[in-house]
């Protein structure tokens, strides 16, 4: 039987993909860039990447505590970062490894922050095969649980590594808003 999680993330993912269309950054990794507030918390978006909250029509946040911020033209078809924020911790269901094939323990320092979780191979789509990569690292800021799932090499040619400075610039940059 497959975890809570997993279909929470997949729901998650659905909604992106008809979420509302991206904001572009203005800067890059390196040089700065534009800061993209949910409310609950902040993210850079370097140039040439987008975001994407969970809007309703009219404007209005329906989900506060995640977002993407993906590199391409569509976030459904372009590596991404979905940022996750469990206020107080509540609600959070650590990932389970269980759902995923070939994993093995992944950790990234980035800030004042140590994440750690996992790397594995996830389904296409609903697809019965494993066949792209994702992380999901996770820490704790102040009291709230934070979780990072990262789709590195999503469709199309482009793909992105927690070695590259816009990905760790994005993962260094989260703050909570109070």
């Amino acid at each position: 039987m497959l975890h809570k999680s997993f279909f929470f993330s997949l729901s998650c993912a659905a909604a992106l993909m008809l979420s509302s269309c991206g904001e572009s950054g203005s800067g890059s990794g390196s040089g700065g860039g534009s800061t993209h507030s949910t409310g609950t918390f902040s993210v850079l978006v370097p140039k040439g990447w987008k975001v994407n909250s969970f809007y309703m029509s009219g404007g209005t946040i329906v989900e506060p505590n995640i977002v993407a911020v993906y590199k391409g033209d569509y976030a459904g078809y372009c590596p991404l970062l979905q940022i996750y924020l469990y206020p107080g911790g509540e609600g959070h269901v650590p990932e389970n490894r269980d759902n995923y094939r070939e994993t093995s323990d992944f950790q990234i320092k980035e800030g004042n922050y140590t994440w750690t979780g996992f790397k594995g191979m996830t389904r296409k789509g609903f697809s019965e095969d494993y066949i792209e990569p994702l992380f999901v690292i996770e820490t704790e800021m102040d009291g709230n649980k934070m979780k990072i799932a990262c789709w590195p090499e999503m469709g199309g040619d482009q793909k992105i590594s927690f070695s590259d400075t816009d990905v760790k610039a994005i993962i260094a940059s989260i703050k909570l808003e109070k």
